[in-house]
């Protein structure tokens, strides 16, 4: 029998998936492959960037001040890289 916090979370998550744009197709062409490709590469870049930071100045405030500037930056490449 399942949990009732799990049917509920089934229904929010359930929810969420109708706000993730997808093409009216359902399918991306070669070209948004390729940027899409390209903006995975730039965004594992970074948080491996900023990994290392914290791993050089390990303190609780430098790993907190690094994840927020990382995930920030991750989203501005995400919504406005050239191509998108």
């Amino acid at each position: 029998m399942q949990q009732p916090w799990t049917f509920y979370l089934y229904l929010v998550l359930s929810g969420l998936r109708e706000w993730i744009p997808l093409p009216s197709h359902g399918y991306l062409s070669p070209k948004q492959q390729r940027i899409w490709s390209h903006k995975r590469r730039v965004i594992r870049r970074v948080w491996l960037a900023s990994m290392g930071v914290v791993l050089l100045h390990p303190a609780l405030y430098m790993l907190l001040a690094v994840s927020l500037f990382a995930t920030f930056l991750s989203f501005a490449i995400i919504d406005e890289f050239p191509g998108s």
